[in-house]
């Protein structure tokens, strides 16, 4: 049987995992697929030269676009808990609070670019229901 995709903006693929970035990590590695077409897409910024070096990697630009989706979060309270959580996972892959806030105050550029970003989503991984609720409630 052949796999559906379904065509997702890179930027919103992203923001439906702000309340639950771990996952995201999580269903890259179960759908390879996606990873390699998010990182394809995010690899530009391993030649913005005006950032130091360890920012220049895909990793480092999802969880800056990340912290931009959490600061969009209106209800405060949400917006904390979902910023603790985008920081624990940034800890697990060795990137600190300050340099999420440094990558996230610098990407807006490259944010604007990925508005033309499609990945192609595996139907199951859209129906899965494994993704970040809209309103924050696991």
């Amino acid at each position: 049987m052949a796999k559906v995709f379904q065509k997702e903006n890179i930027l919103d693929f992203i923001d439906s995992y702000k309340y639950d970035p771990g996952q995201l990590f999580r269903d890259l590695r179960v759908y390879p697929i996606v990873g390699k077409q998010v990182k394809k897409l995010l690899g530009p910024l391993s030649e913005k030269s005006d950032w130091p070096l360890e920012f220049r990697n895909w990793r480092a630009a999802l969880f800056g676009l990340m912290a931009n989706e959490v600061g969009g979060i209106a209800n405060p309270m949400l917006r904390e808990k979902a910023a603790e959580r985008l920081l624990k996972t940034a800890a697990k892959f060795g990137i600190s609070s300050s340099k999420v806030s440094m990558i996230c105050g610098g990407i807006y550029p490259f944010r604007i670019k990925l508005q033309r970003g499609w990945l192609n989503i595996p139907q199951e991984l859209e129906s899965s229901g494994v993704r970040g609720d809209k309103d924050g409630r696991q």
